[in-house]
């Protein structure tokens, strides 16, 4: 008998190990395969695995990227599969499933436990399922249950870029799609072990660490956005690409060959050219600012888009600090803002004059014979193999103080606009309606970088708040995704029609907090929900956002993407955590602290400025200055800036929170008021509400006192101060900086009367 069964062992051990080898060999066929910290694994004892689950392909990569033999923890549907189930069987796979009931669920997490504790490698994929929004999933807190009582460890598990593969839900399926490249480039990277009695929210912010720092392990695939862009013109150079609301029109062909013709003009070569100066551009977002920032990066230059928006001052700092001695813009555009020309800048109306229209015909014709290399080494100058260069210096909205100039690196952008491109699910025929302009980093990624670098058309239009003329260009051109902030979309949420924005698939808001009014009006009207995201110019921008919820009645399977209250959960790539603003430890699940964000979104610094770059960035970790909690499903909720609190009487005062409870009580979803600060003798700081239209501000003080808010956080009634309009940024975002010179001119005026 014992012989026999040491037969069966026998043929068990060998089978498996053919598995292994064929697993192996598989995989390594489909995927080009980079395994990082493999050293991380323990040789021998027990531990448990936690692994993101991103596509049906993730057991067999991580069974091909660990030496030792596993037990993978497997959904009871796939396990009875007759065609996986001997598999399963030789590699004592261990059967679960949610609907099994509560004592089947216990019985399957004591084997995992078992399995563990003889010594055993166990795997987990613990969002209990693939993820079909393409962010990670909350983490189930079942393996905490297997490792009570062991001393066994566990080990976080990423593997980045397989969202994109035949396996992953990319276009809404899984399987039935081509492979983009075989073999297929991914990366499985192994953290260091983490205690036994660690929590599913630290586990799965290790995981996203994983996650942030896998983006380095892509760059080998990746290119500059100048040379993704011909990669995107010759896959269809007959798309749609762009228009504006001037009347231009461009199939991507025709964009490349605008971008060369501008080049060669702008940029002449020259043997002392100068590689990597910074050229400015000073145009509102169309097809003429698009081609001007293409043009520049083909001369090898650095494009840097001016806020026109700006005081005079803070326009002459940026170009000083950027040592621009060029910067292209427009007699047209000039007059229309009332800006004096100076001698550094260049017309484009002078420039096309001088363009010949056989130049454009025999550029148009290149754009589409020629192949990528000829493309490149015929008009694109420069040492285009890294990644990590400049791509631009944005210059901070200037909310609160100066505006720095923030570097940011073909890598930042890149890595941004990709996560804001899969969890958008971004179809081909998606355009994008830009309104932002590209001086803002929002309107530069989403608009700009986003459907250039990835093949999908945008309608540009200069302003912003001119609702009546993009609801017809929304109409005109079947808009799908909208990208602005919400005082952007409360003016459209009057005056454009509803079969105007009929095609809508979504809307995204940042610069500033989304009303829940807001929102439910332009759902009520459109049936679209706008989703808040959360950013900085210093993170490229994007961090976090909302995406609608995917629903399956089919599958019977929800997976939450929103949740009322919050920035949604952390695009793919970026981790974040929340720690003591005093200490620096980090908290726990539904603790207010101040967020940290790391990720290839990471800014390379501030323009000129290491010590300020420093403060910002410490152990690559930016820290962002806002409060903020992270709940027990991965969403953020941003509760305030550390800068808009004020210190009274020895307590924290939110300015946002109370302006809140004002806007609620007014009744309007226009912005109706600010809350500011100035010094105070007693209390170190006092409120002042600056507030704009005729309100009853006796109804408003009286609603207060009677509301839940606590008496600490209402201001004055003598601290309400009238002002013509709210003072706002070009972004749309509040101009803090200006409103505290009211308040502070409020303040002198109220001593004055004394």
């Amino acid at each position: 008998m014992s012989t026999k069964k040491s037969r069966i062992g026998f043929i068990v051990i060998i089978a498996e190990a053919f598995i292994k080898l064929a697993n192996w060999l598989m995989i390594h066929t489909i995927y080009k395969v980079k395994v990082v910290g493999l050293s991380n694994i323990p040789k021998e004892g027990g531990a448990l695995l936690v692994c993101n689950h991103i596509s049906y392909a993730d057991p067999v990569i991580v069974l091909a990227s660990v030496r030792r033999s596993i037990r993978f923890m497997v959904f009871r549907p796939i396990y009875n599969n007759p065609i996986i189930r001997p598999f399963c069987r030789i590699t004592k796979a261990i059967p679960i499933a949610f609907h099994d009931g509560p004592k089947a669920m216990i019985k399957s997490l004591e084997e995992a436990r078992e399995a563990i504790q003889e010594g055993h490698i166990v795997c987990v994929f613990a969002e209990g399922g693939l993820t079909r929004t393409g962010n990670m999933l909350p983490f189930s807190k079942g393996f905490e249950f297997i490792m009570k009582d062991t001393n066994a460890p566990i080990i976080p598990i990423n593997i980045d870029r397989i969202w994109g593969s035949i396996f992953s839900f990319e276009n809404g399926r899984y399987f039935f799609k081509w492979p983009k490249v075989i073999p297929y480039p991914i990366s499985v990277s192994i953290g260091k072990p983490l205690p036994s009695t660690s929590k599913a929210h630290e586990v799965r912010s290790a995981v996203q660490e994983l996650a942030a720092d896998a983006f380095k392990y892509r760059d080998v695939n990746y290119k500059q956005l100048d040379l993704a862009f011909i990669d995107e013109v010759k896959r269809h150079p007959f798309k749609f690409c762009m228009a504006d609301s001037m009347g231009v029109e461009l199939n991507f062909a025709k964009l490349l060959a605008g971008v060369i013709t501008l080049s060669q003009k702008l940029f002449p070569r020259k043997k002392d050219d100068v590689q990597n100066e910074m050229v400015g551009v000073f145009l509102p977002a169309s097809c003429a600012a698009a081609i001007t920032n293409g043009a520049i990066y083909f001369a090898g230059k650095i494009p840097v888009n001016l806020n026109f928006t700006a005081s005079k001052e803070s326009i002459e700092y940026a170009i000083n600090v950027c040592s621009i001695k060029k910067i292209v813009t427009s007699r047209r555009f000039l007059e229309k803002i009332h800006y004096e020309p100076t001698d550094k800048m260049v017309f484009l109306e002078d420039i096309m004059t001088g363009i010949k229209g056989f130049e454009k015909t025999i550029f148009y014709i290149a754009s589409i014979v020629l192949p990528k290399f000829l493309i490149r080494k015929m008009f694109v100058r420069g040492d285009k193999k890294n990644l990590y260069d400049i791509a631009t210096v944005i210059f901070s909205s200037g909310s609160t103080g100066r505006p720095k100039g923030v570097m940011l690196s073909h890598a930042n952008i890149t890595s941004n606009f990709q996560g804001l491109y899969q969890i958008l699910n971004a179809q081909p025929g998606d355009i994008v309606l830009g309104v932002l302009p590209f001086f803002h980093s929002l309107g530069f990624t989403g608009t700009l970088c986003l459907p250039v670098g990835a093949g999908i058309g945008v309608v540009y239009h200069a302003n912003p708040l001119d609702a009546v003329t993009i609801g017809k260009m929304a109409e005109k051109y079947k808009a799908t995704i909208i990208i602005g902030t919400p005082t952007f979309m409360s003016a459209y949420t009057r005056k454009c029609t509803k079969d105007q924005f009929k095609h809508l698939r979504f809307a995204v808001t940042g610069a500033e907090k989304l009303k829940k009014s807001i929102a439910d009006a332009f759902y009520e009207k459109f049936n679209v929900i706008p989703l808040e995201g959360y950013g900085a110019t210093e993170l490229s921008p994007i961090v976090a956002m909302g995406i609608p919820d995917y629903i399956s009645k089919r599958e019977h399977i929800k997976q939450k993407g929103y949740k009322e209250g919050t920035v949604g959960h952390p695009l793919p790539g970026v981790a974040i955590k929340v720690v003591d603003p005093d200490t620096g430890k980090s908290l726990s699940a539904n603790q207010e602290g101040l967020l940290l964000v790391k990720g290839p979104n990471v800014m390379v610094g501030y323009l000129n400025d290491e010590e300020k770059t420093r403060e910002v960035i410490k152990d690559g970790w930016y820290v962002t200055g806002d409060i903020a909690k992270i709940d027990d499903d991965g969403f953020v909720c941003i509760t305030d800036r550390l800068s808009r609190f004020s210190k009274i009487g020895g307590e924290m005062v939110p300015h946002i929170k109370v302006e809140e409870f004002i806007q609620e009580i007014v009744g309007t979803n226009e912005p109706a008021c600010v809350v500011t600060s100035v010094a105070d003798e007693k209390k170190g700081e006092r409120l002042i509400v600056l507030y704009k239209g005729d309100l009853y501000i006796d109804n408003i003080w009286k609603a207060l006192n009677e509301s839940e808010i606590p008496k600490l956080w209402i201001p004055k009634r003598e601290a309400f101060c009238k002002i013509e309009e709210i003072p706002l940024l070009g972004s749309g975002k509040v101009d803090l900086k200006k409103a505290k010179e009211l308040a502070n001119k409020f303040s002198e005026s109220e001593k004055g009367t004394e």
